[in-house]
């Protein structure tokens, strides 16, 4: 399921964040994963969500949508090191 293509990181401030953007995803029926945040990722608390880069857009809309809250999106490589910084 989850192959060498890029993907994207959610982080949060607390887990209720988390939980909640959790639920956002789910209802949007957008893919997801709970994992720990990369070590070189700004994170609050030690849960973050991973989904499809080629979902990030549908994932930023539900989740603003909804006034679900994150911390910052990071681009990770199949090492789940951060590439990049996308907000």
């Amino acid at each position: 399921m989850w192959d060498s293509r890029p993907n994207a990181v959610f982080t949060f401030e607390t887990p209720r964040q988390a939980l909640a953007a959790e639920e956002v995803l789910r209802r949007a029926r957008i893919q997801y994963r709970e994992i720990p945040p990369p070590e070189e990722a700004e994170a609050g608390c030690a849960v973050a969500v991973r989904i499809r880069l080629n979902a990030m857009y549908r994932a930023i809309e539900a989740l603003a949508t909804d006034n679900a809250e994150w911390l910052a999106v990071y681009q990770v490589g199949d090492d789940q090191k951060v590439t990049k910084k996308l907000g």
